[in-house]
C-alpha cells in the first residue's frame, strides 16, 4: 500500500460549527476516490485543507509524507466548486497564466483536452457558458503533473454533453502515481468512474471502502448505499 495522503484525528470547527470531527482517513496512489455526501457535510473543507487554503486546525495530515505546506501546494492541484477564472482573459491568456503560475504545468495537453473539450484560443471566459466554464477548469486543473488531485463539486449545474466530456477526460488523465479525490452528491454521474468512496456527513466519515467490495458485500449499487446511508442526513 502506497498512501499519498494521511489524516489522523482532523478536526476544524467555525466558531461553535464542528465542520469536521477527528477525521481519519488514507488515500492511495493510483485510486479515484469519491467523496460522497449531502450538502454541508464538510466536504469543501476537507479539500480546502488538503489543498492548504485552510491551515487553522488539529490533528495530523501527511501529504506524499510532508505536512501541508507550499512545497505540498506545488504536488496538489485543485478544482474549486467556484470559479477561479479571470473572466477579461481568453482561453489562450489563461493557459499562459495557468503555464507561468504552475511549474508542473503541460501546455500541450492543456491544448489537446482544450480541443477535446471543444474551447477554441480567442474564446473570452466571461463570454463562455457555465457548462464551457466547467470545461475550462477541469482541462487547466488536469493538465497539472500533480500527485494529488482535488475536484470539488466538477458536475453541478452542467448540461449531460459537458459532464460526459468531464468524465471521459478524468478517466483518461488518472495515472498510477496519483490520486483523485472527487467530492460530489451526484452520484449517478460518477458511479462507475470510482473504485472507493468516502462516505461523510456533518463533520464524520460514516464509510470507507472500495467499490467492488461495497457491491458484493452489499449486493446494491452505489446509488442505493448512498441513499441509504444518508437517509436520515
Amino acid at each position: 500500500m502506497d498512501n499519498i495522503v494521511t489524516i489522523r484525528q482532523l478536526q476544524k470547527n467555525f466558531g461553535s460549527t464542528n465542520a469536521l470531527n477527528s477525521i481519519n482517513l488514507t488515500l492511495e496512489k493510483g485510486k479515484v476516490y469519491g467523496l460522497l455526501g449531502p450538502n454541508a457535510s464538510g466536504k469543501t473543507t476537507l479539500l480546502k485543507i488538503l489543498a492548504g487554503l485552510i491551515s487553522n486546525y488539529s490533528g495530523e495530515i501527511l501529504i506524499d509524507g510532508l505536512k501541508p505546506s507550499t512545497k505540498t501546494k506545488s504536488i496538489v492541484a485543485y478544482l474549486p466548486d467556484r470559479s477561479d477564472l479571470h473572466s477579461w482573459m481568453t482561453v489562450r491568456e489563461t493557459i499562459e497564466y495557468y503555464q507561468d503560475f504552475f511549474e508542473d504545468f503541460d501546455v500541450q495537453k492543456a491544448k489537446k483536452t482544450m480541443e477535446f473539450m471543444d474551447l477554441n484560443d480567442n474564446d473570452v471566459v466571461e463570454k463562455l457558458s457555465k457548462g464551457m466554464k466547467a470545461r475550462l477548469k477541469l482541462a487547466l486543473t488536469l493538465a497539472r503533473d500533480a500527485k494529488l488531485y482535488l475536484l470539488d463539486e466538477p458536475f453541478d449545474g452542467i448540461d449531460i454533453k459537458t459532464r460526459e466530456k468531464l468524465i471521459e477526460t478524468i478517466i483518461n488523465s488518472q495515472r498510477d502515481e496519483s490520486c483523485m479525490l472527487i467530492s460530489t452528491h451526484h452520484v449517478n454521474y460518477v458511479e462507475y468512474l470510482l473504485e472507493a468512496l468516502v462516505f461523510l456527513s456533518k463533520g464524520h466519515i460514516l464509510l470507507k471502502k472500495n467499490v467492488e467490495q461495497l457491491k458484493e458485500e452489499n449486493n446494491k449499487s452505489i446509488v442505493e448505499m448512498y441513499m441509504e446511508v444518508f437517509a436520515n442526513a
